[in-house]
């Protein structure tokens, strides 16, 4: 026993740190889990986007279906599923000899665009899936699904209302 029968705890500097690091960690918790407020702004979205994969193999589109989930091949999060998918001959804009740019369609080949529907944050310029993966149009990204990888530009992004 110490000195007048007392034998609580000092409160000391390291203690201060503690709680300190304590409270920081809930506070990470709660904003994280989404509990600061009820701002709609913030509320998780659903929307469509189109995406389009130039000069694929016909073989390969045959792997495209609707109802197929992609994910981003960084990070294997969902992107969204395949709402619905147009083919089209796939086409290049060359330069020809007089100097003009002419169109020219490629065999054996298909310029496919597909519409996806996708959940996540939307923002100022574009949306924001699972918290890290931005999605703006004109971007290009490397998914997968199922059956095939490919690589994609978002031409369009609505939201749902």
């Amino acid at each position: 026993m110490s000195q007048g029968g007392k034998t609580g705890h000092r409160f000391n500097v390291i203690d201060v740190i503690l709680l300190i690091a304590i409270l920081a960690g809930i506070a990470g918790i709660v904003l994280r889990a989404g509990l600061n407020g009820t701002d709609p702004s913030k509320a998780e979205s659903k929307a469509r986007i189109t995406i389009l994969v130039e000069s694929l193999l016909d073989e390969s589109a045959g792997y495209l279906h609707e109802g197929d989930r992609f994910f981003f091949s960084g990070d294997n999060q969902l992107l969204g599923t395949v709402q619905s998918i147009t083919q089209t001959p796939a086409e290049a804009r060359v330069i020809d000899a007089e100097g003009k740019a002419v169109i020219v369609h490629y065999e054996n080949r298909k310029d496919v665009r597909l519409i996806l529907e996708i959940s996540g944050l939307p923002t100022e310029s574009g949306f924001l899936i699972n918290g890290n993966n931005y999605l703006g149009v004109g971007s290009t990204y490397q998914i997968y699904s199922k059956y095939t990888e490919i690589q994609c530009t978002v031409l369009s992004l609505t939201l749902e209302e």
